[in-house]
């Protein structure tokens, strides 16, 4: 009884690895596509200011200005999206080193699926506007 019951806490500690190392692997995957977000951002804007200023057109410093803000708005909500994994990773660390009788498995679409709410979004997103490393290149 005792093995089987070993046999199961270390069946579901190598589970839980699994799934830490499978969601610090997306993390890091964020970080590569926001810097695609961030070097999009500032290719289009300089490349619109350039225009702008070359036409003499001052109206299209507005286009500039516009699309580093839709473009800060989707790094915003894609640092929710990491914010998210991290905030799993974090559950499967307390689970690995206090209770792994408490873990049941890969839930990362059930991590997704509880913060994807207009309420949680709506609390969420005002602080991840000031990170600074979202704000980079955009207001600075």
């Amino acid at each position: 009884m005792g093995d089987e019951i070993n046999g199961e806490i270390e069946n579901k500690r190598e589970m839980a690895l699994r799934e830490y190392f499978h969601v610090f692997d997306a993390i890091d995957k964020f970080d590569a596509r926001s810097l695609q977000i961030k070097s999009w951002s500032v290719t289009l804007s300089a490349a619109s200011i350039g225009f702008a200023i070359s036409q003499n057109a001052p109206a299209l410093l507005f286009l500039a200005s516009f699309s580093a803000l839709i473009f800060w708005m989707i790094e915003i909500l894609w640092k929710y999206y990491q914010d998210i994994l991290i905030e799993r990773g974090e559950r499967i660390e307390h689970i690995i080193h206090s209770d792994l009788n408490g873990y049941t498995g890969p839930t990362i679409n059930k991590a997704f699926k509880e913060n994807l709410t207009w309420e949680k979004e709506k609390r969420a997103l005002p602080d991840i506007f000031w990170y600074r490393n979202v704000m980079l290149p955009h207001l600075w």
